[in-house]
């Protein structure tokens, strides 16, 4: 595929195409091939769930996915009809303003040294944005919509809680404005409670703004809750790709049939999980 445009503008995304559409990646170091031929599809607003076994080449396909992988040996990632793998540093650069990840340690995802609003003003910043009370303003906005208040500005990430720190780190995604969110276990490192605040957040997100998910996990309910649609993973190769309904009940598949055995009652799991009045998880 030849080099896109060098402007740092991405083309506006349209109904029929896909947001994403990844297209038989490969990660290899050396000898070892931790992903093999991994294709699929994500249209704007829909949630892709992605499951396996830790050593499957969940978090290897999400870093490949934003460039983040130098491995990757062959394939393409194409966001919006662009290459993100045969992007010059200035696309890349914008196309990172676009799509984020969330991962799995909120605290080692912050620097210790600055406040909440110095580390969103910094990214905001670094991505050409905004500055100074610009910035600020355009801080304080991300963290309202992840449920934080203003005094949250002038914290420090070890006067908040797990949960918080979560929130600002998704915050921080979306004050750049990414319409993708790539979450590797957003909230495995979290208190069972909590972490249903996080996975409720996130889908509300997807809701309100229209938001693009990818949710790495090995928690079948979970990523249930939250994917449109599931992807399976096995020793670096897709083994299952189907609606999440689908996967989580009749997958078809034997080793995604082998994982769900390993999960007591993922419906019943389901079911404690969501509160009392309108189904959302407490």
């Amino acid at each position: 595929m030849s080099r896109p445009p060098s402007d740092a503008a991405l083309p506006p995304g349209g109904s029929s195409a896909p947001l994403l559409d990844v297209r038989g990646l490969c990660v290899s170091y050396g000898r070892r091939t931790a992903v093999e031929d991994v294709s699929f599809s994500l249209r704007q607003g829909r949630c892709l769930g992605i499951a396996g076994e830790s050593g499957s080449g969940k978090s290897t396909l999400a870093r490949a996915i934003l460039g983040l992988e130098p491995a990757v040996s062959s394939g393409e990632v194409l966001f919006r009809g662009r290459d993100v793998l045969s992007m010059s540093a200035r696309e890349r650069k914008a196309f990172r303003s676009h799509a984020q990840m969330v991962f799995q340690d909120p605290y080692g995802s912050l620097n210790p040294r600055l406040s909440v609003g110095d580390a969103l003003s910094e990214v905001l910043r670094v991505h050409g944005i905004a500055r100074g009370a610009a910035a600020l303003d355009r801080a304080r906005d991300a963290l309202a919509s992840v449920a934080l208040g203003s005094e949250f500005l002038s914290r420090k990430p070890h006067e908040m809680s797990g949960g918080q720190r979560q929130r600002v780190n998704i915050a921080r995604a979306l004050c750049v404005g990414a319409e993708l969110l790539v979450a590797d276990e957003p909230a495995s490192a979290l208190d069972v409670s909590v972490q249903a605040q996080i996975l409720n957040l996130l889908k509300d997100l997807q809701r309100r703004r229209g938001l693009t998910l990818i949710v790495i996990g090995h928690d079948l309910a979970a990523l249930r809750y939250l994917a449109n649609d599931m992807l399976v993973m096995r020793a670096g190769r897709r083994v299952l790709l189907a609606d999440a309904a689908t996967a989580t009940t009749a997958p078809g598949e034997p080793y995604t049939a082998s994982l769900l055995r390993a999960v007591p009652d993922v419906e019943r799991a389901l079911a404690e999980r969501r509160g009392l009045n309108d189904g959302s998880w407490i």
